[in-house]
Parts: structure tokens; C-alpha cells; sequence
């Protein structure tokens, strides 16, 4: 019989978080679908932790590491139902996503690709805030083609949160394997150009904040741009271009991915969630790393700030104030990548 969802989630030497990724997509309300599960080549125990579960409604693909986009492509090739729902290994799907997506591509047929709202916690599985992102089909249109226009791909999806339609994804070829990050802003600046993307504004995942997920100052955005806006285009990208995009987006060290990571806690806990002990207390981890950098020193004073007072700063930083072309990075984090 075939089924009306397939989960689909690929898994690299995720053992920390794996067990409570998938427990949460078997304790799912919507109970018609199969769950995909690609170990990528996994040298710790992802394999062990994802074998002791018996669910008949797990398929099992083990390969040797290719990275995310081939390993998802290869799992999708395997599904049997029209509607795809992506998952981490990392993230929390909540007990009524499936149901909740599913009656919403059900009900509107114009519908390629939809997210939701998410929780946003961090690696301890602490809340953080709740990420509300926009919802609207034709702002989602607008963002996608500004973000091309302004040289950056983006999309507005959590990609732990996104059902899309099979027949969508297989015409516009599927994850670009030439992307070793962003493979989702590829997929997703595609699918927009063949159809409609909503967000739905309800709360269905905890996605989970790690080292290593946001970028840092190394990311060299002018270049992934330039590739990534090729991807979307089908154009020729080339091993060599990809090689030195790579090359520059690795060069992070594990001091300077901790310190990315308390810094982006600090940032939220100051403009999302208002909490100065939580932002002071991220700020003098992220000091001990790397303790002559500005904007830490910055958000510290920030934190000391009324609330009142700091609405009107965050508003004028939103509208680029000259605080934040002083001090760049103040207020958003750079361009998020997958992180493996």
C-alpha cells in the first residue's frame, strides 16, 4: 500500500541527538507514512542507535559517505508516496507536524513546498526563541528573488521543517550534488520558480542550534553567491570553483565555531528573547575564546540597556543604522550552511 508521506532524513555521525529525532517522527498523530533513514557513511554509532528500532515503517539505506545532497537523493529515490517531509538528525519533529502539513498540501493543490514555525534550541535542547518566518506565498516570492538580486541566496525555510511534492522536486532535478552547503537554498530557490511556497504559521519543530551551523566572517558570501546562484540556474559551476568555495568555508576552527555559536545565543537571547542574563552569559563564553573582539563588548553594554530603550536600538539596526555598519554582524549572523 502506498503510503501519503515519506519521511526523509540522512544521517552522518549523528548519535548525540538521533534517538530523539527519530523517536519524535514514529510518536507522530498522522501514522500513513515511511520513514527513510540514510546512514551516510557514519563511523559512530548512528547505525546501532538507528537498527534497535523495529517500526516497520523505517527503511534502512546505508552507503558510503557522499554528503547530504546525494545521500538525500539517493533516500528520496526509494520513496514510495507523493509528499516528501525532510528531517534532521539533530531536530524535533512536534507530535502533529505530518497531520498538519499533509491537510495543508491537501488543501492547497498550488503548493510545492511549505515550512512552519519552529522553536529554536540550543545543543542542550534548551528553548531559545521561537523563530516566526514569513507565511505569505507572494512574500516568500519576493524574498527569494530579492535575495538572488541582492546576491546572496537565502530561503525562508528551516530545512528540517519542509514537506514539498515529489513531482516538484524531481522537475527542478532534485538536490544539486555539486553543493557540498546550501543544498536546500538551491532546492527551495527552484521549487519557487515552478510554484508556491508558504510557511504555515504554526509552531511544528524544535530545530536545534549546534556549533558548527552558523557562520562566521570566513564564509566568503560574495562567493558562495556566485555559485550558488549558478546552482539555481543550472549553470556550470565546475570542480575548481566548488573546491575553492570549500576550501573557504572550512577554514573555521573548532575555538572559532564555539565562539560563532555563543555569540549567535547572545544575539538572540538580546533581540528575540529578551533575557540580559542569558546574553551576558554567552557573551563572556564567547570572550574567553577570542577576548579582543568588539561586537561581543558591544552586546555586553547592550544587554546592561532597559528594554524600551534597546526596541528602538534594534529597530534602528534593523533599518541599518550606522551602529550596524560600524559594527557589522551586531545584529544578524552570517548566511546559514548546512553543516555537513
Amino acid at each position: 500500500m502506498t503510503p501519503a508521506i515519506s519521511v526523509v532524513m540522512s544521517v552522518y555521525n549523528g548519535e548525540t541527538y538521533l534517538y530523539e529525532a527519530i523517536d519524535s517522527i514514529l510518536l507522530q498523530t498522522f501514522v500513513d507514512f515511511e520513514f527513510i533513514i540514510i546512514d551516510d557513511g557514519s563511523t559512530d554509532n548512528s547505525l546501532s542507535i538507528i537498527k534497535a528500532f523495529t517500526d516497520e515503517r523505517i527503511v534502512l539505506l546505508t552507503q558510503q559517505n557522499t554528503g547530504l545532497a546525494k545521500a538525500l537523493n539517493n533516500g528520496i529515490k526509494l520513496a514510495k508516496a507523493p509528499l516528501i517531509a525532510r528531517m534532521d538528525a539533530d531536530d524535533i519533529a512536534l507530535p502533529e507536524r505530518l497531520k498538519t502539513q499533509h491537510d495543508f498540501m491537501q488543501k492547497f493543490s498550488d503548493c510545492v513546498a511549505c515550512g512552519s514555525w519552529a522553536d529554536v534550541i540550543d545543543k542542550d535542547g534548551n528553548y531559545v526563541y521561537t523563530a516566526e518566518t514569513m507565511v505569505n506565498k507572494d512574500e516568500i516570492k519576493i524574498f527569494f528573488c530579492k535575495s538572488i538580486s541582492d546576491g546572496l541566496p537565502n530561503t525562508p525555510f528551516f530545512h528540517s521543517s519542509v514537506m514539498f511534492r515529489i513531482k516538484a522536486f524531481n522537475q527542478v532535478g532534485g538536490y544539486s550534488e555539486y553543493m557540498r552547503r546550501a543544498q536546500d537554498v538551491v532546492l527551495f530557490n527552484r521549487m519557487n520558480s515552478i510554484g508556491d511556497c508558504y510557511n504555515i504559521p504554526t509552531i511544528l519543530l524544535k530545530y536545534r542550534v549546534v556549533p558548527g551551523a552558523i557562520g562566521g566572517k570566513k564564509m566568503a558570501p560574495e562567493l558562495l553567491g556566485d555559485v550558488l546562484i549558478k546552482a539555481i540556474n543550472n549553470e556550470e559551476i565546475g570542480d575548481k570553483l566548488i573546491n575553492v568555495l570549500e576550501a573557504s568555508l572550512s577554514k573555521s576552527n573548532v575555538n572559532e565555531r564555539e565562539y560563532n555559536y555563543f555569540l549567535h545565543l547572545a544575539k538572540k537571547f538580546l533581540w528575540n528573547n529578551h533575557q540580559p542574563f542569558k546574553v551576558r552569559e554567552n557573551i563572556l563564553k564567547a570572550i574567553k575564546i577570542k577576548p579582543f573582539k568588539i561586537t561581543p563588548l558591544v552586546l555586553f553594554i547592550l544587554s546592561l540597556i532597559p528594554q524600551n530603550i534597546l526596541f528602538k536600538i534594534n529597530h534602528n539596526i534593523k533599518s541599518r543604522s550606522s551602529l550596524q555598519v560600524i559594527i557589522p554582524g551586531l545584529y544578524k549572523d552570517s548566511v546559514r550552511t548546512n553543516s555537513y
